[in-house]
């Protein structure tokens, strides 16, 4: 259910489920650079930049809409980390009615997109890591990561025991065939690499995957031990049987979300 939103212009506001993928992105761009020719009168600035025509800016060829908005958004300086944010804590009212109604939150956007953001470089990265074997990905959602793999040309398999809907909290949209399975599919395909994407806190379904796959090559996206992805068994079976292989170089996080894009071998 949409939340109904009061605007103080006469406005009306874009219904997050009425705006397509290029209107979202057009409206991350025009609401950042409202907020950015209106800086807080005090204080340093909250808001920076996109990431869009900038240095850290990344060549979409393969269609990442998730990405198109991500660009978009402001930048911001948290701590010693920066990246593209979804709080907008210091914007006007009417701007912050605008990005709620969208969706341009971070829950709305993980829920329509995923919980961590593939940029194209981490596409690039994953088809260079997993070479000529295909990825399993356990706990796909709708399959965004998996939609942008197999349109790379990554043989995926994709697997989830929830179908994305409206009553999922965790996805709302599908964007590939994603397969009914649970972790324990993951015991059949040992001749893929095995993806894991944002694993449930303090679920247990990641560390169950991680100890039935028969594979040697696990790519992981999520925060490290003790953050809020997967479980602490999890993290046990990582440490005791597995080394860090590489890490992308191109993996991009909502600022204060910590977030890593990595694979491991055995």
């Amino acid at each position: 259910m949409t939340e109904e939103v009061m605007t103080t212009d006469a406005e009306e506001l874009s219904d997050a489920d009425e705006l397509s993928d290029a209107e979202l992105a057009a409206l991350a761009a025009e609401l950042c650079a409202a907020v950015l020719a209106r800086p807080r009168p005090f204080g340093p600035p909250w808001a920076h930049p996109p990431l869009a025509a900038g240095p850290a800016d990344q060549i979409d060829s393969i269609g990442n809409p998730y990405w198109r908005v991500v660009r978009n958004l402001p930048t911001q300086i948290w701590d010693d980390s920066a990246g593209p944010t979804t709080m907008w804590l210091h914007a006007d009212a009417g701007i912050r009615d605008r990005v709620r109604a969208a969706g341009l939150d971070r829950d709305g956007l993980s829920r329509r997109y995923s919980w961590s953001i593939p940029s194209p470089g981490d596409i690039a990265w994953i088809a260079a890591t997993a070479g000529e074997r295909g990825v399993v990905e356990i706990g796909a959602g709708g399959g965004y990561w998996a939609w942008l793999m197999r349109a790379a040309g990554i043989d995926t398999l994709a697997y989830d025991p929830f179908a994305a809907s409206e009553l999922n909290g965790y996805a709302k949209r599908a964007y590939t065939a994603v397969e009914p399975g649970d972790d324990s599919v993951a015991a059949l395909h040992g001749d893929r690499a095995l993806f894991l994407c944002w694993p449930n806190n303090n679920d247990a379904w990641a560390a169950r995957a991680l100890t039935a796959y028969r594979g040697d090559l696990l790519i992981y996206a999520g925060q490290e031990a003790g953050g809020c992805t997967a479980d602490d068994r999890f993290f046990e079976v990582l440490e005791s049987g597995w080394e860090q292989a590489g890490a992308s170089a191109d993996h991009v996080t909502y600022v204060g979300v910590p977030c890593r894009l990595t694979a491991w071998r055995r």
